[in-house]
């Protein structure tokens, strides 16, 4: 995969020599696009390929980056109400009606489905600050889906890099960027099909 290694080649030396890039950089990208980041953060903390002082700081730049992130699209949602940027932003979020209706039926539900529902944080949290949800409602409900979609995460990074060490032994496998690119695909079907389950307690929880 030379595409895949040109761009290791080119972005590991600058990470080594500036570190710091190795955090802004992943703050913002978990921020924007969310687990699978996320993911593939711990993923490669735990192969020891990104050089973080030590485990629980990479946990914490996680969830910082998880809370941060809420925080910001409930504010957004909550402070454009009203305004023509707001009103468009509204009006093209994806199944925006079946998002409003779900929080109005129960948004400590979907607050907390958010963080396991794939692509959808930006969504409901955005429309949860739109429809002036308490912020103390929000901000525990949001802390305690952050907290639980992490421990996943976690359990998740470890086992896939435990199981799949054993395959950089395997002719298909001896470059890591494979191995990378497998675990990726892997935790996509996983957040996938994680986001499915949840997708569905959450309309059983609202038809009751």
């Amino acid at each position: 995969m030379p595409a895949v290694t040109a761009i290791r080649e080119f972005f590991v030396p600058l990470l080594l020599a500036y570190p710091a890039l190795v955090y802004l950089g992943t703050y913002i990208s978990i921020i924007i696009v969310g687990n699978v980041v996320s993911f593939a953060t711990l993923w490669l903390a735990f192969q020891g390929e990104l050089d973080f002082k030590n485990f629980l700081g990479v946990v914490g730049l996680v969830l910082f980056a998880d809370i941060s992130g809420d925080l910001a699209w409930y504010w957004l949602g909550r402070k454009l109400r009203g305004t023509r940027l707001g009103e468009f932003l509204y009006r093209h979020i994806p199944k925006q009606k079946e998002i409003e209706e779900h929080i109005a039926a129960n948004s400590k539900r979907w607050i907390f489905l958010s963080k396991f529902i794939p692509s959808s944080t930006f969504a409901i949290i955005f429309s949860v600050g739109w429809a002036k949800v308490d912020f103390k409602k929000f901000f525990s409900t949001s802390i305690l889906a952050i907290f639980s979609s992490v421990a996943i995460l976690v359990l998740l990074a470890f086992g896939l890099a435990t199981g799949l060490s054993g395959l950089e032994a395997a002719t298909a496998f001896k470059k890591y960027e494979r191995l990378f690119l497998l675990a990726i695909i892997i935790f996509v079907v996983i957040d996938l099909l994680l986001g499915k389950f949840f997708r569905t307690l959450g309309h059983r929880g609202r038809r009751k």
